[in-house]
């Protein structure tokens, strides 16, 4: 018995250490959700995320961080009784909205109910993307900068006011925080030219600049952007902050100087001061352009704003439909835009002040436009994305559309009674339904009924439905055509 009792010590001696249990469940509660963060690379501070949560796990256990399906953190170890922490670095997030999870070492698992955690949103912030050597001068100048940033219901990159300004602008799926495949705004409230007393003026970017043995310069006297970030850490709404004076050259009052002979600026008593505000969960961007004196002379100042949108349909007040411009429109204080697929958010373009006329230049995706103003004035342009930001009362009744402004260009066209486009929703129909209900439900929803096409199921019982063919609760455009798939039965 002796003999007996010491062999079963030694073989569990020797047997290996049995595997600490899986991790099944796990709860991020440090930060707090939402949390809301200004990343700027180039600023040395501490740019870590504190993270701290519970788990079922033991002691011996790894964890792995996930942000939308986006690893930022690996190789986390369970402390007795399932605690854990961490420093993420905010580096390793995207700039978009996600949540925050803790999951089991390596796991591909799709199922994360079990694991929860915060909202985190990372705006990513580079005031220096673009500097420039400025001819007799030791101090480069910044010419560009770069914002990247997320939310629930939009997404957003910006630029300096002469290079881009809102340089794209995505509606975001609110289930899945994933961006519409397309942008909306392909660019907005960019400052395409300048002039000060009638003559030719530049901010920023569009400085001329010259060739120097290979180095580009800008002209002597020139100082760039100065621009600021904040986030607030409540909401998420982020600010942007941009100044620049306005230059002209100092021997040349040609409208487009030729940059060999623009040496040296001076500066014509005007600055542009421009706010950008990305709120609403960023579906809002609102562009705010305050031209000012800065030598206390009331000055003339003659701007081209152009925005550029990811499609070719545009809405006029007092059209019920999404059209093709003409290549002059008249003015108006909101336009809506919208290429008439799913896979693009539905976009609005507010203006205060409305321009006199807009130009639309070929293919009609840019609305140009041409303010004539004395300092100091306002300037607002603001862009939405996305169907609940489209507020706007339903159109007077209006005659039947004849040819020219105001009818479709073809019946596909979405032509929307109220605001948002979308009036197509495809309904959820269970597998074994009979071909007649879904029909029924399909036209029910506004959609009509696609093609019937016959495929093998081992569970639909011949001639049932087995499925849509597209899925249960996606919006599209009134009348798109649903398909149904109908068993054929076993082999």
């Amino acid at each position: 018995m002796i003999r007996a009792l010491s062999l079963a010590l030694v073989a569990a001696a020797l047997a290996p250490a049995s595997a600490a249990a899986d991790v099944t469940t796990t709860a991020i509660t440090t930060p707090a959700s939402p949390a809301y963060r200004l990343y700027e690379p180039n600023v040395k501070a501490d740019t870590s995320l504190d993270v701290t949560g519970t788990s079922d796990g033991q002691a011996g256990d790894l964890l792995d961080v996930v942000c939308g399906g986006q690893r930022v953190a690996a190789n986390i170890p369970v402390a007795a009784g399932g605690g854990f922490q961490t420093k993420i670095a905010l580096g390793g997030f995207k700039p978009s909205a996600c949540v925050l999870r803790a999951v089991p070492y390596k796991s591909n698992s799709k199922d994360m109910v079990r694991f929860t955690g915060p909202l985190v949103a990372v705006t990513i912030f580079q005031p220096r993307t673009i500097v420039t050597a400025v001819l007799e001068s030791e101090n480069p100048a910044p010419l560009d900068y770069e914002l990247e940033t997320g939310h629930q219901q939009g997404y957003g990159a910006l630029g300096g006011a002469s290079s881009g300004g809102l340089h794209g602008h995505w509606g975001v799926r609110a289930d899945t925080l994933e961006r519409f495949a397309r942008t909306t705004w392909n660019g907005g409230a960019r400052l395409d030219a300048l002039a000060v007393d009638g003559r030719a003026a530049y901010v920023g970017g569009g400085i001329p600049r010259f060739d120097v043995d290979g180095r580009n310069y800008a002209p002597a006297g020139f100082e760039g952007v100065k621009v600021d970030a904040t986030v607030d850490p409540a909401t998420g709404k982020v600010v942007v902050s941009e100044s620049a004076r306005a230059w002209r050259c100092a021997k040349s009052d040609v409208p487009n100087p030729n940059p060999k002979e623009c040496l040296a600026v001076i500066d014509t008593g005007v600055r542009l001061d421009r706010t950008v505000t990305f709120s609403g969960e960023h579906a809002i961007a609102d562009v705010r352009d305050r031209w000012v004196s800065t030598d206390e002379q009331a000055h003339r100042v003659r701007v081209e704003y152009s925005h550029r949108a990811e499609a070719n349909r545009w809405r006029f007040p007092g059209s019920p439909v999404f059209r093709a411009p003409e290549a002059t429109e008249p003015g108006a204080s909101e336009l809506l835009v919208h290429d008439g697929t799913p896979t693009q958010a539905v976009g609005s373009l507010k203006l205060d002040p409305a321009p006199e006329r807009f130009s639309f230049p070929v293919p009609s995706t840019r609305a140009a436009e041409t303010l004539n103003l004395t300092t100091p004035t306002d300037v607002r342009r603001s862009f939405g994305v996305g169907e609940n930001v489209i507020q706007q009362p339903e159109p007077m009744p209006q005659p039947g559309p004849g040819p020219g402004p105001g009818a479709p260009e073809d019946p596909s066209d979405p032509q929307p009674d109220h605001p948002g486009i979308y009036r197509c929703t495809v309904p959820k129909v269970k597998a074994g339904a009979t071909v007649k209900a879904a029909q029924a439900a399909i036209k029910a929803g506004n959609c009509k009924v696609g093609t019937t096409r016959k495929t093998r199921s081992t569970k639909v019982k011949k001639g049932r439905v087995v499925a849509l063919s597209r899925k249960a609760g996606t919006k599209l455009p009134r009348g798109t055509k649903v398909g149904i798939k109908v068993s054929r039965g076993r082999r």
